[in-house]
């Protein structure tokens, strides 16, 4: 699966690569507004097995496309494994019933598969969970079961209205199911996605699972999801530095924090402090998912004469118990001559 998210506007463009080279994406899906993903079911039976599969990107703000490459890993089923060491030792005492056999593999190849959860902590603050389905030799239907620190269990099941329905979304009060479906040579595949936006009071140490059901058949996969706040850690004290107009500008960076949602304040004055406008922040995003953050204000440089002038950058951030505030508080003096 590749995610493109938060960017505007909404128009873009997502392709495919196996090994550099650009394929067509059979299954596409758009998860509301400004985000979208794309997905691709990789053939395991073909001998031109990729050794990369890439995701490309293409939008207006770019000026050239941003490009995400994986090295394709198969993780072999032991019970196949297993069961094809045995059915060649076999071999031989079965020579002359090498027809049934033939059919046996190619039946056992095709069976009824699903895959393990996957979890991934997007940009826009929440959590989205995956879990793939193949060789169904008739439709395929999914249930997620959430269960909370407490216990509580939330069950959403998704059942096809229609016939030629290719796309299932399921919203619920706090939880988003999707399932996209597709089929081929008599058999059919699926993927579903359960999408949240994480609370540490119910979300801390969760369990999902996801159970496929397929001709009377039900195979489920479990997945123990821990999530933690991290509090903003600052960089240093404010930083101070002249402006083209005698004007001072103040900064202040805080880092590996998630989630994104903060709030910087900015006030200045001698004893009693008196807001002022924030004129920049920069977002960035570390590799494991956390944030950065660098808030920007500007005061005016006359103020430089009062003795005892100080700037203050007081901020805000969600954590186990509710909302944290930290202040910090630099003066602001002038060398006279």
């Amino acid at each position: 699966m590749c995610e493109a998210t938060n960017y505007s506007p909404e128009e873009v463009t997502m392709r495919w690569l196996l090994d550099g080279k650009r394929i067509d994406s059979p299954r596409q899906s758009n998860n509301g507004y400004f985000n979208k993903e794309i997905y691709y079911r990789i053939q395991l039976g073909k001998n031109n097995l990729p050794s990369q599969i890439s995701c490309e990107v293409q939008h207006e703000t770019l000026n050239s496309p941003i490009k995400t490459t994986d090295e394709v890993k198969v993780e072999r089923d032991c019970k196949r494994s297993c069961h094809f060491g045995i059915i060649g030792v076999l071999v031989l005492l079965l020579v002359t019933a090498l027809p049934a056999l033939w059919y046996f593999m190619k039946r056992e190849s095709q069976r009824f598969q699903v895959g393990h959860i996957h979890s991934i902590e997007t940009a826009d603050e929440k959590v989205t969970m995956y879990c793939a389905a193949s060789n169904c030799p008739e439709d395929v239907r999914v249930t997620w079961v959430i269960t909370e620190n407490g216990g509580e269990k939330t069950e959403i099941s998704d059942i096809k209205k229609e016939r030629d329905e290719e796309a299932v979304l399921i919203v619920s009060q706090d939880y988003t199911v999707e399932t996209d479906r597709s089929h081929e040579d008599k058999l059919y595949h699926a993927i579903s996605t359960l999408s949240f936006t994480p609370i540490v009071s119910r979300h801390k140490d969760m369990e999902v699972s996801c159970t496929y059901h397929c001709n009377r058949r039900s195979q489920e996969k479990r997945l123990k999801y821990s999530f933690h706040f991290k509090k903003p850690e600052r960089s240093g004290p404010v930083q101070l530095s002249l402006g083209d107009n005698g004007d001072v500008l103040c900064s202040v960076s805080l880092q590996n924090f998630y989630p994104k949602d903060i709030k910087i304040k900015w006030s200045h004055g001698v004893g009693d402090f008196q807001n002022i406008e924030t004129i920049r922040e920069t977002f960035t995003k570390n590799d494991n998912f956390k944030f950065n953050v660098r808030s920007e204000c500007r005061v005016p440089g006359h103020l430089l004469k009062d003795q005892g002038y100080r700037v203050r950058a007081k901020w805000s951030h969600k954590n186990e118990t509710g909302q944290e505030e930290v202040s910090i508080t630099a003066p602001i003096t002038c060398n006279r001559r």
